[in-house]
């Protein structure tokens, strides 16, 4: 009866830590995703948010840590795989955030969003022709991925592909007006 307290307690922590994140209140969130922790260390949801709000502050290499902490807890955790993936990126090692997106989207096969992310590190490898069907596997899973059509316009630009890229800047600005500023050398 107690270890369903202690989980009860431990989630209870998550979803306070949720509650400051979503208030962007980053250190809020991370003290109670580490009493979440303390109460039930395979809490790999404590430490997923975790690694969320640390990615949020920049600190990639922590929230790598936890993500990895994650993922050993739940092997099958693809959403802390996408997560690590980014943080990868945003340390500018783009093979190895395509190696974990990959993973991510082996236990995800539907994760939209691991696709685009795994487009955006082929786009930096300028590798156009991977971001490109990146893109598109992300866009067929979710037809209103405005940030995909956006990405992948930017890359048949970079491949001179004008024509192409204008098209798909048009559906992204279709699905969501904000995509309306975008600056390209056509």
């Amino acid at each position: 009866m107690s270890f369903f307290l202690g989980c009860n307690d431990s989630m209870k922590h998550v979803a306070s830590g949720i509650e400051y994140h979503n208030k962007g209140k980053y250190n809020e969130a991370i003290e109670e995703y580490k009493k979440a922790i303390e109460i039930d260390p395979k809490n790999a949801d404590a430490y997923y948010n975790m690694g969320s709000a640390l990615g949020l502050q920049k600190k990639h290499n922590e929230a790598i840590s936890a993500f990895q902490k994650a993922i050993e807890i739940d092997p099958k955790y693809a959403e802390a795989y996408n997560n690590m993936g980014v943080a990868l990126y945003e340390q500018k090692k783009y093979s190895e955030a395509i190696d974990t997106l990959k993973k991510a989207i082996e236990i995800d096969p539907k994760n939209a969003t691991a696709y685009s992310n795994m487009g955006n590190a082929y786009h930096s490898l300028r590798k156009y022709q991977e971001a490109i069907a990146a893109y598109k596997k992300a866009i067929e899973l979710d037809p209103k991925f405005a940030y995909a059509y956006n990405n992948m316009g930017a890359a048949l630009n970079e491949q001179k592909k004008y024509n192409e890229a204008i098209e798909v800047l048009k559906k992204a600005i279709e699905i969501d007006y904000k995509y309306n500023r975008l600056k390209f050398r056509f």
